[in-house]
Formats: structure tokens, C-alpha cells, sequence
């Protein structure tokens, strides 16, 4: 048996939502929506650089201490790994003895990354300066202190120049190198040192045959690579699945280049602890390393000049206008007043449902079918959510991904199986349901609705089954839009996708076990206690019209 660890509802407030954003995820925080820096600090994580903190959170704005930042290059420079540390009788500082970084502090200390305060103490648990942190990261880089400046009075100024040269201070935007460095400017400014160069001592000979020592940045040659093995590949994410029995995913990149040329070692599946799945059908920077024995070990996956460039309910896209020249030759298209351009045109941007990338299609036909008059079988498409992707950072859409389902009724729950019929807007077809190898959520019964997505549009490779929590509330407006009515409920408007008591959903009813995904409504039944908007009328005069005094009314219906 598959299930669920919970029931799943639907949430209505990201469906309702149509706009610009990013997928990238930080690495599994609970404050990770707070990351500015989510390519550094996941793959500081992922290599044991940085973690959260207790309760599992990252506190990006929190800000590091010096004996922090001597952990962190100390591990980076042991490939993230703990190092073998000892005690020391004679501590270097007056003030480190006994303290939980004593350790990592003597050993960055030896290597002449870290330096105390000029008066014999080290201060450990003071924060650390941009410009502190980056001297500690330009010689873990082979920066030597004496040759670059980096001690006297002007030290600062001096490793200001070359962190900038040396490209520490990338995307650290409004970063004030004299200020405390927060954690999250810490993970990238690590990561900006680990695959930068190293700094590389090399002697030149003159006319005169003078030999003379210079220092040159070796850009072929970093931390990552020489600590980590760590390997970057460059190629399109084209699946994902789950290996239930090793506990991890197999992802597919297709096309992977490594140094600009093609590498077979991505020819098949590569396992991968993380599910990447948010990055189907966009290109990727993978970071990754090889063992003796061939195996791929996958510590990042990154976009790489791809985006979400909109995203929302499939349905909406029916309020767009194609530059008064219809999708089928249309270049760009305008939605709630913001204007979005396509590689080619509308009608040729190709379109794949989610994790299958054997079923392009474009989206001109897949519209043309969703915004067909009704009835239509198809209509429930508009249903689906849908992320329309720039996958080669021209800004432009050239790819549209789309999230397919269909919607049922539980009908009968057995021992090993249960049936269900389809939602009227979907034919009514029945179905069964495998208690032994779908995925369900627990407590499955009799008369639920469900949201059932296809084996071939999951991750698990299994029929995927979510509970759809039924909803109620009373009408009090309507739109026709497009030839669609929407009724609002609850403040929300809701598309109506299939008759409810021979027609749609009335003015001043009420509703109850509303089966809705995405706001559009498959089910709905007339509550008990609520008439039709059709058996109410509005008294507008009455008064003596005759000769016997007897009252007439005048009813607006």
C-alpha cells in the first residue's frame, strides 16, 4: 500500500494568483522562503559547509561570528568534512580556550587565514566583517597575507580590491564590507571563494635572464574541484521519478555538457537525494562528483538561464488578448495589463504535460481546445495549472508545462481496490482505484471526491489520488465571462463546469459539497434549506386598483 502521510486539500489562494515568479527552492528550511541566496546556501548545505539551526531554520539575517566563519573555511577546505582537530596547551589567543571553536580556530590560525584582534585576543564571538570574511577566504584561495597587503592598517582596503577582483563580493548586493556579514551573505560569499580560482605562485625569466617570482589567478582551478571533485554540467531536466527501494530519484538530463562537450556519464538516469522535479524542462546547472567506482553523486541543480516566466490556472489564459491578431500567428499576449512575448508565436510554443516529455504538443492547439464553445469535453483542461517557461534567458516563453488531472467520486472502498465515477464534465467514465499500488491518502471512504493525477504525470510512477475537501456558501454575484458564467461564493468566483440541478449555480442559494480544484466547480448540490434564485420576487408596488378596493401587486421576478 501506497498512501499518503496526510489528507490533501486544496489550496485556493495560489491558484487565484496569476503572475511573475521564480521556482527556485532553498534547501529544506523552514524559513526558507526568507533566502535571498539559494544556490549558495543549498549547496553550502549540500556540502556540509553551512546548516540551520535548531528547529531546522536557516535565519538568513542572522549574522555569523568569527569563530563561525573559521568553521566554515575550515570545513570547506577539508571537503566538507569534520577535520581531525586537537587541543592545544598554549592556546595562540588569550580568549579561545575552552571554547567550542578553539579547535578550528588554532587550525585556520596555522594556515594564516585567521588573525587576532592586535591585542593577543581573537574576539570569537564577535561578528565578522565582509571584509574580515573575505580575507579568511582569499587565503583559504592561496592569497598570501604579506605579499597582498593584507596585514598593516590598510589590510582592508587591500582585501576589499582583490575580493572584488577575485569576484567574492558577486551578488551581494548593498553588501557594506565593514558591517556584520548575515548567514546568508556568508553561504554566497563561500561559494563565490570555493569556485573562484586559486592563487598560484609561478616564476618569470626576463631579457636578462632575471627569474622573478609573480602570482597569477589559475581559474581552471578551484576549492570545489580540488577539495570536493566537484564537477559542473550543463543540461535540460527531462524526468523525474521515484526509487522506492534505494529512497531516492532518478532524474534524466538530456544533452549534458561538461567543459562544453557532451558527457556520457549522464546518458542514462542519475540518482538524486533531492526531488528537482520543480526544474522539469528547463536547463540546468548540475553540480556533481564522481567515486572510484563511476557512480554520480548530484549535490545541486540549479536553472541556468531558464525561469518561470508566468504561471497560473490554464483558464485564465482566456482573458488574454493576442495583439489583435489571434494566438494562431500571435508573437506576444496580454494578461492583466502586463504584456508577454513568445519565441516564435502562440500557436507554435511547444507544451508538454508535467513529467512527460514524450507528449509535446503546442499550446495553440491545446487553447483552441480548452476555449472551445460549450459544451465541451475538454473544458475541464482549463482547470489545470500550467508555468510557462524561458528556457534560453531571452525573456521570451518558449515553453509551456502543464500540471493534467481529472476529478472522481469514491463509489465503493474494498480490500484491495475501489471504484469511482468520473465528474460530470469528464463523461461520467468509472474507474477503480488499486489499494495495494496507488498512491491515497489514509482514511479513503465512500462518496469522496478526489483529484486523481495519471502514473505518467507523477513522480511516483503511480495513479496519485488527493482527497478534495468539499466546500459550501451562498451565490451573491455573477459574470459571465467568455461565455463562461462564474459565480462568486465566499468572495471567490468560481467557474461552473457541469449543471448543477439542471442548470448553473443560481444568485442567492446556497450550496453545500462544493467540488472545486483551482476554482472551477465539477460538483454542487442545492443545500436543503436554500431555494433557487428562481423562486424569489421583489414586491415593487401594491394598491387599490378596482372597484371593489382589492389590491394588485407588481412583482419583479
Amino acid at each position: 500500500m501506497k498512501t499518503l502521510n496526510k489528507t490533501l486539500s486544496l489550496v485556493l489562494v495560489l491558484v487565484m494568483v496569476l503572475g511573475l515568479f521564480g521556482v527556485a527552492s532553498a534547501a529544506d528550511f523552514k524559513d526558507k522562503a526568507e533566502i535571498e541566496n539559494v544556490e549558495a546556501v543549498n549547496t553550502m548545505a549540500a556540502l556540509n559547509i553551512i546548516n540551520g539551526k535548531n528547529g531546522n531554520v536557516f535565519d538568513p539575517t542572522g549574522t555569523v561570528t568569527r569563530a563561525e566563519m573559521s568553521k566554515m573555511i575550515c570545513v570547506a577546505l577539508n571537503g566538507g568534512k569534520e577535520p581531525v582537530l586537537g587541543t592545544t596547551a598554549n592556546p595562540t589567543y588569550s580568549d579561545i580556550q575552552g571554547h567550542w571553536a578553539a579547535g578550528y580556530i588554532e587550525y585556520c590560525s596555522t594556515l594564516g587565514i585567521v588573525a587576532g584582534m592586535g591585542d593577543g585576543t581573537f574576539a570569537p564571538d564577535a561578528t565578522v566583517t565582509g571584509s574580515q570574511a573575505a580575507k579568511m577566504m582569499l587565503v583559504a584561495m592561496n592569497y598570501k597575507a604579506d605579499v597582498f597587503g593584507f596585514t598593516g592598517p590598510a589590510w582592508e582596503t587591500r582585501v576589499n580590491v582583490e575580493a572584488n577582483k577575485a569576484g567574492l563580493y558577486a551578488d551581494l548586493g548593498g553588501l557594506n564590507a565593514s558591517e556584520a556579514l548575515s548567514r546568508d551573505n556568508a553561504a554566497q560569499l563561500i561559494y563565490n571563494g570555493i569556485f573562484g580560482g586559486m592563487m598560484e605562485l609561478s616564476w618569470q625569466q626576463n631579457a636578462n635572464g632575471e627569474i622573478t617570482q609573480t602570482y597569477r589567478l589559475n581559474t581552471n582551478k578551484n576549492i570545489a574541484s580540488e577539495k570536493f571533485d566537484l564537477e559542473t554540467a550543463f543540461a535540460k531536466l527531462e524526468d523525474v521519478s521515484y526509487d522506492s527501494v534505494n529512497k531516492d530519484y532518478d532524474t534524466t538530463f538530456t544533452g549534458a555538457l561538461v567543459k562544453n562537450v557532451a558527457d556520457a556519464r549522464f546518458a542514462a538516469a542519475v540518482d538524486c537525494d533531492v526531488d528537482y522535479s520543480d526544474y522539469f524542462m528547463m536547463n540546468v546547472k548540475v553540480l556533481f562528483s564522481e567515486d572510484v567506482n563511476g557512480n554520480i553523486k548530484v549535490y545541486g541543480v540549479y536553472p541556468n538561464k531558464s525561469s518561470v516566466v508566468l504561471a497560473g490556472v490554464v483558464g485564465q489564459l482566456s482573458e488574454a488578448t493576442f495583439n489583435n491578431t489571434g494566438f494562431a500567428t500571435a508573437t506576444e499576449f496580454t494578461l492583466n495589463g502586463t504584456t508577454y512575448k513568445v519565441d516564435t508565436t502562440v500557436a507554435g510554443t511547444a507544451l508538454y504535460n508535467f513529467n512527460d516529455n514524450g507528449s509535446a504538443s503546442n499550446l495553440g492547439t491545446f487553447y483552441a481546445a480548452v476555449t472551445a464553445a460549450a459544451p465541451n469535453p475538454n473544458a475541464y483542461k482549463a482547470a489545470f495549472s500550467f508555468k510557462a517557461l524561458d528556457t534560453n534567458g531571452n525573456s521570451k516563453i518558449d515553453t509551456v508545462v502543464v500540471y493534467p488531472f481529472t476529478v472522481h467520486k469514491v463509489t465503493y472502498v474494498g480490500t484491495k481496490t475501489a471504484t469511482t465515477t468520473a465528474a460530470a464534465a469528464l463523461g461520467g467514465a468509472a474507474g477503480q482505484i488499486s489499494l495495494e499500488d496507488d498512491v491515497y491518502y489514509d482514511g479513503i471512504a465512500k462518496n469522496d471526491w478526489v483529484k486523481k493525477t495519471d502514473k505518467a504525470n507523477t513522480v511516483s510512477g503511480a495513479d496519485t489520488y488527493e482527497k478534495i475537501m468539499p466546500m459550501s456558501g451562498k451565490v451573491t454575484k455573477e459574470t459571465p465571462t467568455a461565455g463562461t458564467v462564474k459565480s462568486m461564493i465566499n468572495g471567490i468566483y468560481f467557474v461552473n463546469l457541469a449543471p448543477v440541478n439542471g442548470g448553473n449555480m443560481q444568485v442567492a442559494s446556497t450550496y453545500e459539497n462544493i467540488i472545486q480544484v483551482n476554482t472551477f466547480a465539477f460538483y454542487a448540490e442545492l443545500a436543503a434549506t436554500s431555494t433557487t434564485g428562481e423562486d424569489y420576487a421583489v414586491c415593487i408596488k401594491a394598491a387599490p386598483v378596482d372597484a371593489y378596493n382589492a389590491y394588485h401587486a407588481k412583482l419583479l421576478f
